[in-house]
């Protein structure tokens, strides 16, 4: 119900670039896409196409989880923000369906937006949510302390894939090739990207074994994930930022908080 009445029309307002007119269509396709979903476990792609920052995009919508998605960023505003006034590089970890990349295309046009996922399902869908988007690029791969492969588990559609193995969830782990955060810019070209998104499932208590956070960007937001830490804090997550000016917020009952972390060398 929650869905329905709140996160629908809400999120139908956010979509509709100030027109009510799209709000009210965008609403009833969303109604429609949740209802057959719920209702009938239909299954196939369902695309709405909406309006952000005067930028025009089509969503092809698959579960109902994925509203809850964009409820955290155009709702919540889960990453709006952001200290650099015109960013040439973004890293969005854990890109998932393309959901924050497509976002952080529409805010800045200009910015180069590298696109890192490792589940070959999301990864199929970015490519698709993507394809008209040239500053967005995908990357199949999941990020760790250094290059390789590692096992990927791979949860239902109400949970985000991971290499953290979830309690009393039916899934299978399949092998994805894994990349450091210093491999990835060596990829690409570049020294240090202008921001670093993450929302990668427990993953990110180990992304800095082998690089400093200052060393990869100066500016981080993303998701720390208790839930999947196996006896980490938020406080040693924290302190990997030592040199940066670090806020925090719950966003989740104390298993899921939002970071955001400022280098204080910052030019």
């Amino acid at each position: 119900m929650h869905i329905l009445f709140k996160t629908i029309p809400l999120l139908s307002m956010r979509l509709s670039g100030s027109s009510f007119l799209v709000a009210v269509k965008i609403c009833f396709q969303l109604w429609h896409f949740a209802l057959t979903r719920k209702l009938f476990n239909y299954k196939a792609d369902f695309p709405v196409t909406v309006f952000f920052n005067s930028v025009e995009f089509t969503l092809h919508l698959r579960y109902v989880m994925d509203l809850a998605v964009l409820r955290e960023i155009y709702i919540e505003k889960e990453y709006e923000w952001f200290p650099v006034e015109n960013p040439k590089v973004i890293i969005d970890l854990g890109a998932h369906f393309g959901d924050t990349a497509l976002y952080y295309s529409a805010r800045f046009p200009e910015a180069k937006i590298i696109a890192v996922e490792p589940s070959p399902e999301n990864f199929e869908r970015l490519v698709e949510h993507s394809k008209n988007f040239t500053n967005i690029i995908p990357v199949q791969a999941a990020v760790g302390e250094s290059d390789g492969e590692i096992e990927l588990d791979i949860g239902g559609a109400q949970f985000g894939h991971s290499i953290v193995s979830r309690e009393n969830s039916e899934s299978k782990r399949i092998t994805v090739v894994q990349k450091s955060l210093r491999s990835l810019l060596d990829q690409f070209g570049t020294e240090r990207a202008d921001m670093v998104k993450f929302d990668i499932e427990g993953s990110e208590f180990k992304m800095f074994t082998n690089d400093s956070p200052q060393s990869i960007s100066k500016n981080y937001i993303g998701e720390v994930h208790l839930d999947l830490s196996h006896g980490d804090s938020l406080e040693g997550f924290v302190n990997i930022f030592s040199e940066f000016d670090v806020t925090s917020h719950v966003v989740s009952a104390g298993r899921r908080y939002i970071v955001a972390a400022k280098y204080r060398g910052y030019e």
